[in-house]
């Protein structure tokens, strides 16, 4: 099954930064955390994830890497991500698969790798993936948690995947469609995958399943943009 890919920043104990390629940000930053990353980021200290995109290929992300590591550092400063949202690591599956199973929200291929988690304080308040297909990718399994809800952490966890989805068309598939109207998503014919979810996965015509589709809200090339030097 075809994978997500990631680009990230870390910061390093020293202050320096590193970026890298990964399938999974959680145990990559883990991996570096323990000196058992690549050879520049051990014995400098601890490790911070900064920033992270995502993208369809590999080949995409090796190409967004070469083109962050010839950023000057102010720019690269400037990627930097909400704290309080992260990836999910393996200790969050179980929330995860419980909270899902809680609300019937789709069931299949949870991987940690595919999710984001929101935070309140140290508390888990949310969570929503990129789910990859062989032709598509799905922004899905969006949760609250009942006692963090009516504090925008649903909005945080649709936002930040839009701004960092791998391709420029955001799928989803909802029983709430006037929810995701606000974030621009309209009713759509699916991708052929998509389609065979909403027969066999979500019940489409029982409970009143839809596709929708927006743009991508961002795009990782805006951050490339050269800065303008002042004279002297």
């Amino acid at each position: 099954m075809r994978k997500t890919w990631y680009v990230y920043i870390s910061e390093l104990g020293d202050g320096t930064l590193y970026a890298g390629v990964t399938t999974d940000l959680a145990a990559r930053i883990a991996r570096h955390a323990a000196g058992r990353g690549a050879k520049y980021t051990r014995g400098r200290g601890g490790v911070r994830l900064r920033y992270w995109e995502s993208h369809p290929t590999k080949g995409a992300a090796l190409s967004r890497e070469a083109a962050i590591k010839r950023l000057p550092r102010a720019q690269k400063l400037a990627l930097a991500d909400d704290a309080s949202i992260r990836p999910a690591s393996r200790k969050d599956l179980p929330l995860i698969a419980r909270t899902i199973r809680r609300f019937n929200l789709d069931p299949e291929r949870l991987q940690p790798e595919q999710f984001i988690v929101a935070m309140e304080g140290k508390s888990r308040a949310g969570f929503a993936r990129i789910k990859p297909y062989r032709g598509c990718f799905e922004l899905g399994s969006v949760a609250v948690l009942e006692k963090f809800r009516e504090r925008g952490v649903g909005s945080r966890l649709v936002t930040c995947l839009m701004a960092k989805f791998p391709t420029p068309k955001v799928w989803i598939t909802t029983m709430s469609p006037d929810y995701f109207k606000r974030f621009g998503f309209s009713t759509a014919k699916p991708p052929a995958e998509l389609a065979n979810k909403l027969k066999t996965i979500c019940h489409a015509e029982k409970w009143g399943v839809v596709a929708m589709t927006a743009l991508r809200t961002s795009t990782p090339a805006a951050a490339l943009r050269p800065t303008r030097r002042l004279p002297s």
